[in-house]
This record gives C-alpha cells, sequence and structure tokens, in this order.
C-alpha cells in the first residue's frame, strides 16, 4: 500500500476495485479445477476395462448358488420328512 501512496487508518476497510482483488482466488480455483479433471480422467482411463465386463456377473453366481441351494433344502425335507398321525 505504501508503494501505491495509500495510507490505512484504524478501523477502515480495505478497498478493492478491478480484477487484481479476484486474480488470486481466481488463479486457485482454476488450478484446484484443472487438478481435479485430470484425476478425473486418469481414474475414468484406468476402470474403463473393468466397467467394459460384466460388473454383476459374482452377484448373480452367488444369487444362483443360493437359489439352488435352498430348492434343494426344500426338496431334502419334503422327501425326509414323514407326516404325524394323530390318533
Amino acid at each position: 500500500m505504501r508503494a501505491k501512496g495509500l495510507t490505512r487508518g484504524a478501523g477502515e476497510d480495505l478497498i478493492c476495485i478491478g480484477v487484481e482483488c479476484y486474480k488470486m482466488a481466481f488463479l486457485v480455483i482454476t488450478g484446484a479445477t484443472l487438478i481435479s479433471c485430470a484425476v478425473s480422467l486418469v481414474l475414468a482411463i484406468r476402470t474403463r476395462e473393468f466397467y467394459k465386463g460384466d460388473i454383476y456377473k459374482k452377484f448373480r453366481e452367488q444369487s444362483d448358488s443360493i437359489d439352488h441351494d435352498e430348492e434343494t433344502m426344500v426338496s431334502k425335507e419334503s422327501i425326509t420328512s414323514t407326516p404325524k398321525i394323530d390318533r
């Protein structure tokens, strides 16, 4: 401020007019955005092959085996169980 010939008294607000006020904030936000974009692109490229495949295959196989196990248990119970007759 001294270089510009400005002085600031106690309790006075700083006044900023023009592009220079927001230049640093703009550059920081721009840098963060560019870095985020680069990271996003790298992750998209690295995971592209994974998402091209059948990502739900494992879960379908588990579901099928659970269904098969339940059917097997039901059929075994119906074969081995004998009805009780009350006299």
